[in-house]
């Protein structure tokens, strides 16, 4: 009897260490089973990354492709207007020849038009002859108007008495017509451009310490042609 207890008793143990056992196993199929459930997952979902890595990749690539493409066409752009530019400074150039050449063919073209006109007047006639006289006394000057029309001309000379004279001549806007400098005698003549004033200038240079005392006496006389 007690053998038969032991048995007995042995296979209890054997049949609770098989369940056990059988339940530990069950357990572990389970996690098993779950585990390899996550690793197909996660499996998965690298997959999933991988693919949109590769979009982004192809996407980047792209936007790179795309990006240097805007570059050259900035560089393209920046040549074209440099170009440009070159090429409106020229023409601004050739505008600005083309004025001065047309200005100049216009002064042409009036100064003609103005010798026509001269020509195809009455011929001046000669006034009487105008004499001016008197003494400059040092660094002195006087100033001789004489109203003019146009393409009237003058006539004339200049005496200093005893030392020279500066004489020059201005037209009108008070630009130089004709300027002798220094002289002791001299003859002149000049036609009139365009009416108005011209001005007959005689000064004493001289300080009276360079020539002594006394003034410098002069004569001046002219005629003018007139329309």
């Amino acid at each position: 009897m007690r053998n038969g207890a032991l048995v007995v008793f042995g296979l209890v143990g054997m049949l609770a260490i098989l369940a056990v056992t059988g339940f530990l196993y069950w357990n572990k199929q389970k996690y098993l089973e779950a585990t390899k459930a996550q690793v197909a997952s996660l499996q998965l979902q690298v997959a999933n990354l991988e693919g949109q890595l590769t979009a982004s990749q192809s996407g980047a690539q792209a936007l790179q492709t795309r990006l240097e493409k805007a570059v050259q066409d900035l560089a393209l752009t920046q040549q074209q207007l440099v170009q440009s530019g070159m090429e409106v400074t020229a023409l601004q150039g050739q505008i600005s020849a083309a004025n001065k050449r047309t200005e100049a063919v216009t002064t042409q073209l009036t100064m003609v038009k103005a010798e026509l006109e001269a020509l195809q007047a009455p011929p001046l006639t000669t006034g009487d002859p105008v004499v001016t006289k008197g003494s400059l006394s040092a660094l002195q000057r006087i100033s001789v108007p004489i109203e003019l029309k146009a393409f009237e001309q003058v006539q004339g000379e200049l005496f200093a008495a005893s030392w020279d004279l500066t004489f020059y001549i201005q037209d009108p806007t008070g630009a130089m017509v004709r300027n002798f400098g220094k002289v002791v005698q001299t003859n002149f003549q000049f036609t009139a451009q365009a009416p108005g004033r011209y001005t007959l200038f005689i000064a004493d240079p001289y300080g009276r310490v360079d020539i002594g005392d006394g003034a410098i006496a002069y004569t001046l006389r002219y005629v003018i042609l007139r329309k």
